[in-house]
């Protein structure tokens, strides 16, 4: 069985797969333009203190 982690719970270097994206319609939208689509793969490059924003990289 795959463990699934929310994206906001990855480390600076973790690297995932997206296994789906969660969230009011206009949210998911714009994350579909952005290129956050199951399947693709995810690293994290970065994450702001208290809650900030992460900077993701989208891709091999």
């Amino acid at each position: 069985m795959t463990q699934r982690t929310p994206l906001s719970h990855l480390a600076p270097g973790q690297q995932g797969v997206i296994a789906a994206v969660d969230g009011p319609e206009g949210l998911r939208q714009r994350l579909a333009a952005l290129g956050f689509r199951a399947g693709r793969a995810v690293v994290v490059l970065r994450r702001a203190s208290l809650r900030g924003p992460l900077h993701v990289r989208l891709g091999t």
